[in-house]
């Protein structure tokens, strides 16, 4: 069940990767209609990883019982290493090769604010990487969650963070953030109950799910219900089902993080190479080319997850090892 999870995070991140590829090949007039509802099947990937990451603090905390200092550097050791080495990397392309980029432009304060995850909920521009904006709704959640950790009753912590996200909705946060709501709420009834679901009522659950972000409602609608209900289906679906036995898709899963942050440039370079083939005399050449981009991106993601997410948080340990080491050294 909890194994579905990690597959779950990598189909969110392929839905991710392909918003992002069909736009990009129109804007290099290598358009396709051929993936039907992509852009918002993709564009729900986001959601998906809210309602996730809600409920996996939830799972993490019962398990785990952090203090709140505890569970905060926890979230940051798991986020921050990987985004602040992409950050970095990109600004010092930015800087040193300001030519190679048409859209992008360094930017000082852009970059600080982006360290520190509060660039686009402070002014509403994009980050350095600007798939980060997600990432600054994450550190707030998990802020607001290890703020709630003062109150040991994991019950009570829950119900204070999800009444803080709601006021913060009302006091004008964007309501994505209660998906995270959705996300705690299955953890609390997953963690105190032993509710089966039928295998078919799962699948059924995870169809409707992606079903109802194809409807063109006639009226408009908070994205938390648009997007983030059939999100909350699909979850629970997948939460519930027996356990799905993927070596890969349990591989991409663990390199979903990475693949996530470094997708939109493998799509960039991806397309600026089949912008010199242009339309080629093949059939669903367009298609192809879109499918490549996912490819590529899938790869670079799993690549940079064991070239550079695994060392990094490797180095991080024996940071804190030393650390703890020298600490115990100079006070015994």
């Amino acid at each position: 069940m909890i194994s579905n999870i990690q597959i779950l995070r990598a189909i969110a991140a392929i839905l991710v990767v392909a918003f992002h590829a069909v736009p990009t090949a129109k804007s290099y007039q290598l358009s396709t209609d051929f993936f039907y509802k992509i852009d918002v099947w993709g564009s729900a990937g986001v959601d998906i990883f809210f309602v996730i990451s809600g409920f996996i603090m939830i799972y993490i905390q019962n398990k785990k019982n952090k203090t709140p200092a505890e569970f905060m550097k926890d979230r940051i050791e798991r986020i921050a290493p990987l985004y602040w080495f992409l950050t970095l990397s990109f600004s010092f392309l930015l800087f040193i090769f300001p030519s190679a980029f048409n859209v992008w432009a360094f930017d000082f304060k852009t970059l600080i604010n982006s360290l520190f995850f509060i660039n686009y909920l402070t002014s509403g521009n994009y980050p350095v990487l600007f798939v980060g904006w997600t990432l600054e709704y994450e550190m707030l959640f998990y802020l607001v969650f290890a703020l709630s950790l003062f109150i040991k009753n994991i019950f009570y912590s829950t119900i204070i963070c999800i009444l803080s996200l709601i006021s913060m909705v009302y006091a004008g946060l964007n309501d994505i953030v209660l998906e995270f709501c959705f996300g705690m709420l299955i953890g609390l009834i997953f963690s105190k109950t032993k509710i089966q679901i039928n295998s078919f009522v799962c699948f059924i659950s995870i169809v409707v799910g992606f079903y109802l972000l194809t409807v063109d409602w006639n009226f408009e609608l908070p994205r938390f219900m648009i997007w983030g209900l059939p999100s909350l289906l699909i979850f629970i679906g997948f939460l519930y089902l027996k356990p799905i036995k993927s070596r890969l898709f349990e591989l991409l899963g663990s390199a979903s993080y990475s693949i996530y942050l470094v997708h939109v440039f493998v799509i960039l370079i991806s397309y600026r190479v089949f912008s010199h083939f242009g339309q080629l005399d093949i059939l669903f050449i367009n298609e192809i080319y879109v499918i490549l981009s996912i490819l590529a991106s899938i790869v670079a993601g799993v690549l940079l997850h064991y070239i550079v997410e695994k060392p990094l948080a490797n180095l991080v340990d024996k940071f804190k090892n030393g650390l703890k080491r020298k600490f115990f050294e100079a006070n015994y």
